[in-house]
């Protein structure tokens, strides 16, 4: 914002930063113009103007200024640069700004509504001499005289030159109306009953007019002043209107105006009057050719009423496409940015919200969003859920282990046809085909689960259904050599139901302990979120309880270990009996397997089904 620096730039100044103070509007600079400055220090002034980035100018300026800031503007190329919002300096003719109107093109200036006084224009065209010979003696009309017609009284000038167009002079409506409040205002004076009465020149009576008083100085102006009544009516007004006096009486005014309608004045004694809104249009302004400056009436605004009315569809900008040009010191920040505050009220930089947080609606600061949520890519403004990865069917590594699933069960199946197919050979018989039996149903089923993902209480039921057999017969070659060292008769419990009745003891306790375990420990579908900081939730199965998932594995641990010890104290079997090595082959392999990979499961954050419950 421009000012001049007097009373009138100063207080308008004032008022306007009261005015946007709440509607988030501020100054990228504030700027005084002293009224005797040069070209060259308005030159620096609109340079510094174009560094601050804002495009709206306004100015409260006087006439000569607004003219200097224009031509500066024109002078330093900066062209369509500034959208002037202006009054005072501006609302002067238009040929004061010859040449360089293109420099505020699209200008908004504010300026009293006028009409023309009933009489003055035909009084002007009809009696121009008349009106010359006035304006010779007429301070005001003189000067309006001379600047509008190019002319000097004092050289005579004036005298020769003819008469410009009626619209070249300035409607003296607001000068009528001024001088028409103060005479209302002394009229309301001169009728108090304090003036009326004290005095000389009151007619010797209480009852004395404002008649009387008027017709005496009436008679006083003629020159007739024999009777010495003037002078005291003199005295007298000049004793009752003070400037005190005077401005509360114009505060308390209403009166109609001959060429503007009804007038008032606020408690300031500011007038409640009516301002137009021009737009300066020429140059290049809204796809326009014209190089001459031409104003466009776009609307008015009220002080009685306080509204503002503006016809949006008139506007012209100085812009190549037409469009409305912004003023701004900091753009709109991005979706998911929050504003960060600077020195200046309307200036902030733009800083991004994590992923996992929210952008509030004030735009000035970021919440974190619910566990398992994560802030829309839209706007920031929402938290989503992030949807769960699960492993899908479609996917390589899922391919894959149904490949392989689906390999070791039709592996499994051929295995088993050839064991019921040579069941009646005796080496079928001699190492227990039930038990054979019993172990390929386990070792299809655990091919099955990788791909079915079955019940956790199947899960350890099939170790169990696989480890409790190979134990068994680990047991029952062990016993039979063992008690064939000491005895003739063969030991008891060894027949085909004992042993498959001992091996469904053993596969009876895995499905107690794992009935117990899901009972008190539901299994249930979990969301788990690895790291809070990375948009990734997996959906796995839950453990319930770890207690119970350890006992289980213990439990087909000791039988792995058990069938171990048992293999290794049978390891001196003739060739033909060499069942008890590939047991410990199976088992012991098994036991090296699960060491090292029972820790790293255990470890895995990833899993923490397996340690949390």
């Amino acid at each position: 914002m421009i000012y001049v620096n007097d009373n009138y730039g100063r207080n308008a100044a004032k008022g306007f930063d009261v005015a946007i103070h709440d509607k988030d509007i501020c100054f990228a600079q504030l700027e005084s113009v002293d009224m005797h400055w040069t070209a060259s220090r308005y030159d620096a002034l609109v340079t510094s103007l174009a560094r601050s980035g804002a495009r709206v100018l306004v100015a409260f300026l006087l006439e000569s200024q607004g003219v200097e800031l224009t031509r500066a503007i024109y002078r330093r190329d900066l062209v369509g640069r500034f959208i002037v919002v202006g009054a005072g300096g501006f609302t002067g003719s238009l040929s004061e700004f010859a040449g360089v109107e293109a420099a505020i093109a699209g200008a908004f200036i504010f300026a009293p509504r006028t009409n023309d006084v009933p009489g003055f224009r035909q009084w002007m065209v009809d009696d121009v001499g008349g009106a010359r010979s006035i304006a010779a003696s007429s301070a005001w009309l003189r000067r309006v005289w001379e600047t509008k017609l190019a002319c000097s009284f004092a050289d005579g000038s004036c005298a020769a030159t003819p008469y410009a167009p009626a619209d070249a002079l300035v409607s003296p409506s607001l000068l009528h109306d001024a001088v028409y409040a103060f005479a209302h205002a002394i009229h309301a004076i001169l009728n108090t009953t304090s003036c009326a009465t004290s005095g000389p020149g009151s007619g010797g009576t209480s009852g004395g007019t404002p008649g009387n008083i008027s017709g005496t100085t009436s008679g006083n102006t003629s020159g007739n002043t024999a009777s010495g009544d003037g002078d005291a009516v003199w005295r007298r007004l000049h004793r009752c209107v003070n400037g005190v006096a005077l401005l509360r009486h114009i505060r308390r005014l209403r009166f109609d105006s001959v060429s503007y309608g009804p007038v008032s004045f606020t408690e300031s004694g500011e007038m409640h009057g009516e301002y137009r809104i021009y737009q300066l249009v020429g140059g290049d302004v809204g796809g326009g050719s014209s190089s001459s400056g031409d104003s466009s009436d776009v609307g008015s605004w009220s002080e009685t009423t306080r509204r503002l009315s503006l016809d949006v569809a008139m506007l012209k900008w100085p812009t190549r496409d037409g469009a409305v040009p912004t003023s701004a010191c900091s753009p709109p920040c991005a979706p998911h940015h929050y504003k960060v505050p600077m020195h200046v009220r309307c200036c902030w930089q733009c800083a991004e919200c994590h992923g996992d947080q929210s952008l509030l609606s004030a735009s000035d600061r970021c919440e974190p969003c619910p566990p398992l949520h994560w802030a829309d890519a839209a706007t920031g403004r929402t938290c989503e859920p992030i949807p769960p990865d699960y492993p899908a069917w479609s996917e390589p590594t899922s391919v894959a282990l149904a490949l392989t699933s689906a390999t070791g069960m039709a592996t499994t199946v051929a295995v088993g046809c050839v064991l019921v197919a040579r069941r009646r050979r005796r080496i079928v018989k001699a190492s227990s085909r039930e038990l054979s039996a019993l172990i390929v149903v386990g070792i299809f089923l655990e091919y099955a689960a990788t791909s079915l993902r079955l019940a956790r209480l199947l899960d350890d039921v099939i170790d169990s259904a696989i480890y409790a057999p190979l134990f068994v017969r680990a047991l029952r070659v062990y016993r039979i050599f063992n008690a064939g060292r000491t005895s003739r008769r063969p030991p008891s419990c060894i027949s085909s139901a004992s042993q498959l009745t001992m091996a469904a003891m053993l596969i009876g306790l895995q499905v107690v302990a794992s009935i117990a375990s899901t009972s008190l420990h539901p299994q249930e579908a979990l969301l788990v979120m690895p790291s809070p900081s990375v948009r990734y939730v997996e959906l796995m199965c839950g453990s319930g309880g770890a207690a119970g998932k350890i006992v289980s594995l213990v439990y087909n641990m000791l039988l792995v270990a058990a069938c171990s010890v048992l293999a290794f104290k049978t390891r001196h079997l003739p060739d033909n009996f060499n069942e008890s090595k590939l047991i410990a082959f199976c088992a012991m392999a098994t036991a090296v397997i699960w060491v090292t990979f029972v820790p790293i499961y255990a470890a895995t954050t990833s899993r923490s089904d397996f340690v949390s419950s």
